[in-house]
């Protein structure tokens, strides 16, 4: 008595992609760019046709990186379009995520960092799971979830 198993395909790491993406709306992402760039900035939409963009709002550039810009550091920018060919990872960080229902949590808050890498070569999508179980002198636990294109 058991389950079959099956193969993971491409349609099944997109549902993936979207359902974190979709996770991640109006939250507060820090999104890192090909050049170096870190911009931080509110989660606010995603656009899953070719090519995929995301949208931010009330961002800021918080690193500058190698390219010449013309935002400056901690100017607040209304609304900033990221399309996939300039993305590399975007990463809530210091969310509180829901322990109830997920194997191998503790019950309690849980302090989480969610890092996604998008592609830009059309590679299929593999996602990988970091726990910590090390006791950190009372502070919750850090469980971090990165899905990356091979």
């Amino acid at each position: 008595m058991g389950y079959e198993r099956r193969s993971t395909t491409k349609t099944d790491m997109n549902d993936a992609l979207l359902l974190t993406t979709m996770c991640l709306i109006g939250l507060s992402v820090d999104v890192h760019i090909k050049d170096g760039s870190v911009y931080s900035g509110i989660f606010h939409t995603v656009s899953v046709n070719d090519p995929y963009a995301i949208v931010l709002k009330r961002a800021r550039m918080t690193k500058k990186g190698k390219c010449s810009s013309n935002v400056a550091n901690e100017e607040v920018i209304a609304t900033l379009i990221i399309q996939s060919e300039d993305l590399v990872q975007v990463v809530a960080k210091r969310e509180m995520l829901p322990a109830d229902g997920f194997a191998g949590h503790e019950t309690g808050d849980v302090t989480g960092t969610v890092a996604c890498t998008f592609p830009s070569n059309g590679n299929p999508l593999k996602e990988t799971n970091k726990m910590t179980n090390k006791s950190n002198g009372g502070q919750p636990h850090t469980n971090k979830t990165k899905l990356v294109w091979n």
